[in-house]
């Protein structure tokens, strides 16, 4: 039996079993799913208050982006991987606005290397870029944040310089278990920046209000083949701050389980919804969470 213990920002732990066919010997693995990490004016001006500096003016504590994600240490700690859903563009800090406070909009998010290296410092491994912010700085944005994820060494997944490496399965192995990410965003969601030149770069997206996902059940199915556990993060909606899961969306979810995703984490309403095991007619059960909230 492959257990695998979710550990949940809202600190509940649930102990599920899913492969079909059954391993030579139990392996036990820790995730700890989590909602959007939000980098808006708010949270920078928090670490901004926080900031230490020591000699030579070096930062001590990722110019104060540390503070607010200090307290999580206490779950990373505990997982074996952690995952949230990096909801802004990574970009170089233009000289004299170090924290990227502007921008072309209230909501239009964008912030600077050290954010996302307080998430790595705080134990994340992996984090989704599909999702209705990415593109707030533009093409470049998210080439950006794809080659600073991977520099302090967090794998994105869910975009990246060009269509190929978008869509391309991102396969970690944890305690000698393959888990298989795939990550994408509704294309009802914000702006669509993806050129049809495919050698640009590129957010996965498709709408799960139509039957039209081919390119999805492709990449889950490649997941599949790469990896004995697939975890699926798609950022949908319809709309935020609702406290129940769109029933189309139930339905989108549950197609996605029946494809072969085994755990599917959903984002973008900013408050918790519900969780169900959904049990695929192949044998699996289906973890499907349809939003964690905000991490922050």
């Amino acid at each position: 039996m492959t257990r695998i213990l979710t550990i949940l920002l809202f600190l509940s732990i649930i102990s599920c079993s899913w492969a079909k066919k059954e391993p030579k010997k139990d392996t036990e693995i820790r995730l700890l799913f989590c909602g959007d990490y939000m980098l808006h004016k708010g949270v920078k001006r928090t670490a901004m208050y926080h900031r230490r500096v020591g000699a030579k003016g070096v930062s001590l504590n990722n110019k104060g982006f540390d503070v607010p994600l200090a307290p999580l240490r206490a779950l990373t700690s505990k997982a074996d991987l952690s995952f949230c859903n990096l909801e802004c563009p990574i970009v170089k800090a233009p000289k004299g606005d170090a924290y990227c406070m502007k921008t072309a909009g209230a909501f239009w998010f964008k912030a600077p290397e050290t954010a996302a290296s307080a998430l790595h410092k705080v134990g994340f491994h992996v984090a989704s870029i599909a999702n209705n912010h990415m593109d707030n700085a533009g093409p470049e944005g998210i080439t950006s944040t794809v080659y600073i994820l991977r520099k302090i060494g967090i794998t994105p997944v869910g975009g990246g310089s060009n269509f190929d490496e978008a869509h391309k399965p991102v396969v970690v192995t944890v305690q000698g278990l393959a888990v298989g990410f795939v990550a994408y965003c509704s294309d009802k969601l914000g702006r669509n920046i993806n050129s049809s030149n495919l050698k640009k770069p590129h957010v996965c997206r498709t709408n799960p209000l139509k039957d039209d996902n081919e390119q999805l059940w492709q990449d889950i199915k490649k997941a599949k083949k790469r990896s004995r556990l697939v975890v699926l993060s798609f950022h949908w909606g319809p709309r935020e701050y609702t406290y129940q899961p769109d029933e189309r969306i139930v339905s989108f979810a549950r197609r996605c389980a029946r494809a072969g995703a085994d755990i599917i984490v959903g984002h973008h309403p900013h408050v918790l919804h519900k969780m169900e095991r959904y049990d695929c007619p192949d044998g699996r059960r289906c973890l499907i969470m349809y939003s964690l909230g905000n991490l922050l």
